[in-house]
């Protein structure tokens, strides 16, 4: 089986919003819904958990159950509640998903933070199929801007080959058993310092492949991102 697990337990924070960002709208609809919605349409998933704040449980499976009716989409969506950070989060969707019936180590898990809401069908494809070959995926994108390496924050000590380096974004994907297994290893602390599956990888000498993403598949943190996204939407819809 191949699952979307999506992390949708932020409160939000940079975003000095009453509600947390993932439950804010963008053209009307809300930013979670709008990125379960292409988990939904996708031919390549099967099942769907996402990680909401504990509090925002019946609101999650709301926007579920519409989502579900407007796609005519029978694959179950399972909402659990998400964690401390996004690792204890994702923690609980591998344990979520796995606990289903006919889930195996070897099924496939797509994880994607909910406010990414561009994803799109071809980056889910093209991760699930990552999996032929790969221990662990993630989309990203090459970076534009120069870097500048600071260790004082103060003078720059470095400019690194900026055509060497990429932008992470989601999905990540690896195989549901061996996430599961790695996230459990970790003590708390080591998963409150790991942002994404590539540095969760990494510690074990594994290196993730490396799937093409989209200046357009943003992450929606602050206000700033929200205009942006706003702005994205007119465009395509002209």
């Amino acid at each position: 089986m191949v699952w979307a697990a999506i992390v949708a337990g932020g409160s939000g924070t940079r975003m000095k919003s009453a509600i947390p960002k993932q439950f804010l709208r963008i053209g009307g609809e809300t930013i979670l819904g709008r990125s379960l919605s292409v988990f939904l349409a996708s031919g390549e998933i099967d099942g769907i958990v996402i990680g909401a704040p504990a509090e925002y449980i019946e609101e999650t499976e709301r926007i579920a159950r519409e989502q579900c009716e407007i796609l005519h989409s029978e694959k179950p969506v399972i909402v659990t509640a998400g964690g401390a950070n996004r690792n204890e989060t994702l923690k609980n969707l591998c344990e979520a998903a796995y606990g289903q019936p006919g889930a195996s180590a070897e099924d496939i898990i797509v994880t994607h933070d909910a406010v990414r809401p561009f994803v799109t069908e071809r980056m889910i494809a093209e991760s699930v199929r990552s999996m032929e070959t790969a221990d662990v995926s993630t989309v990203a994108i090459p970076t534009t801007d120069t870097l500048l390496l600071s260790s004082d924050r103060k003078e720059v000590e470095a400019v690194p080959d900026r055509s060497l380096y990429y932008r992470a974004q989601t999905p990540q994907t690896a195989r549901l058993g061996a996430l599961k297994n790695l996230l459990e290893s970790m003590t708390d602390e080591e998963r409150s310092v790991s942002t994404d599956l590539c540095g969760l990888y990494a510690c074990k000498g594994i290196r993730a492949m490396i799937i093409p993403g989209s200046e357009k598949n943003i992450k929606i943190t602050g206000p700033d991102d929200l205009r942006t996204a706003e702005a994205l939407l007119r465009a395509e819809s002209k």
